[in-house]
């Protein structure tokens, strides 16, 4: 059956109107195309064709209004199969120029708008379909841009955004992988920017960036920050920056926290700080700076280096190393310098011991140079006060401690150490190690008995 209007040499050919009648205590008849069944070969089409002209005829599908309730409904399926269901595919039609937007939405509303859902069916045997959102490869333009934007809103909070990968109870097997990753470039590849939101009145959103914890009988994944390698002969590789930001005219700056976990059944995590090794030039330096203030009678930021405790029967306290690197022809110093006060004081020096325990004795002390190589000698060392230029010089009192009852007062020995080629450097060589004298009959008095050269014999000071 054909059903048609007659062609037109000279104006519009006519129009085909199928339309059922405006009923008053009622229902709207329906109107129903339908292909009938076939037992051979592919089932009868069915195409709805907007005219060709200078512009393309539109092709609206607008299901009925509701006065009284809701809309009518469009839904478009495609057909059953015993093997697979039909596609469906929506497109725009291609163009020498530009082809045409395609816009799917939901319509404005008083109270809400509809929401909308994008999603591949279930299946009871057999993996789901994927959803891929891609723009068209550009020749001679630019690619186009994807935006995931969550619409404003004046009350409440603003709506989430949620990007979570696939969940799998298979045993054994891995869950989904996030990626993201930004555009390859010629020049610069593109940059990755999270952030949190701005808050207009108060605080910025939190960010958090963490593992999840584990299973029952596994370990949480690790983290890894890093940037990536330098390229061809002559290339970097990126700087990292782990910082707070800047602080109102009245506040004060962020902390920044780097610990790792507490432990139950385990040792604590370590934390290491290590700078690369290089092939050219002086090594990386490593420096730790604790805060300057500005503020009158304020003091500046201390730096503690504490380390760990044992508090548990027969252990000890961890250990601490401060060693300078070593050179191919002369290793680093060590330098330490309390800070300068540039209208009083400089800051004091304390190099000492803790205390010993109830059963204990304290810890001891030795300050020494390392010894010389094969045909070198071992360093020097001076213990001075520094000179003053409008006052007297600082004293200096070697000393050892009082023993309150039940021991003898420590001894005070000074050696100067045996020679086997040249002329004795210092008029004392060997040495006799002297107790101090009882308590009452020391007052005001340092005995001191060392030995004289070789040639002299030995000699005793006393002085008061």
């Amino acid at each position: 059956m054909t059903l048609g209007t007659g062609t037109s040499t000279n104006g519009a050919s006519g129009s085909i109107a199928m339309s059922t009648g405006a009923v008053t205590s009622g229902a709207g008849g329906a109107i129903t195309l339908t292909v009938g069944d076939g037992d051979t070969g592919a089932g009868g089409a069915m195409n709805l064709t907007a005219g060709k002209s200078v512009t393309g005829g539109a092709l609206r599908m607008t299901a009925g209004q509701g006065t009284g309730g809701s809309g009518g409904h469009i839904v478009m399926t495609s057909g059953e199969g015993t093997t697979a269901s039909g596609a469906v595919s929506i497109s725009s039609g291609e163009a020498s120029g530009v082809t045409g937007e395609m816009i799917v939405a939901t319509g404005s509303g008083a109270n809400a708008s509809g929401a909308m859902t994008l999603g591949t069916g279930t299946s009871t045997n057999g993996a789901t379909g994927s959803i891929s959102m891609t723009t068209g490869a550009a020749t001679g333009g630019a690619g186009g841009a994807i935006t995931v934007t969550v619409g404003d809103g004046d009350t409440g909070t603003g709506g989430a955004m949620t990007l979570t990968a696939g969940k799998t109870t298979a045993a054994s097997a891995v869950g989904g992988a996030m990626s993201l990753t930004a555009g390859e470039g010629a020049g610069t590849g593109g940059a990755v920017t999270i952030t949190t939101g701005v808050g207009t009145a108060t605080n910025s959103g939190t960010m958090t960036l963490a593992t999840a914890a584990a299973g029952t009988n596994g370990n949480s994944g690790a983290m890894s920050i890093k940037t990536g390698a330098g390229g061809g002969t002559t290339g970097n590789s990126g700087s990292i920056e782990l910082a707070t930001g800047d602080s109102a005219t009245a506040g004060a700056t962020g902390d920044v926290s780097i610990t790792t976990g507490a432990a139950t059944g385990g040792n604590g995590g370590d934390i290491s700080l290590l700078v690369g090794e290089g092939d050219t030039g002086n090594g990386g330096a490593m420096t730790l700076t604790a805060g300057k203030a500005t503020a009158v009678n304020a003091s500046g930021g201390a730096v503690a280096i504490t380390a760990g405790a044992a508090t548990n029967t027969g252990g000890a306290g961890g250990a601490m190393s401060l060693t300078a690197g070593a050179g191919a022809s002369t290793g680093g110093e060590v330098t330490i310098t309390t800070g300068v006060g540039t209208a009083t004081n400089s800051g004091a020096m304390t190099l000492a011991t803790a205390a010993g325990g109830v059963s204990g004795n304290s810890g001891s002390v030795s300050m020494k140079s390392g010894a010389g190589g094969t045909a070198g000698n071992s360093g020097s060392m001076e213990l001075a006060t520094g000179a003053s230029s409008n006052g007297a010089t600082g004293s200096m009192s070697i000393s050892t401690g009082d023993a309150a009852s039940g021991g003898a007062g420590g001894a005070i020995s000074i050696l100067v150490g045996d020679g086997t080629h040249g002329t004795p450097d210092s008029p004392m060589r060997g040495h006799r190690s002297v107790p101090r004298p009882p308590m009452a009959h020391r007052a005001g008095w340092q005995e001191l008995i060392v030995d004289g050269p070789r040639s002299c014999g030995p000699r005793t000071t006393m002085t008061r």
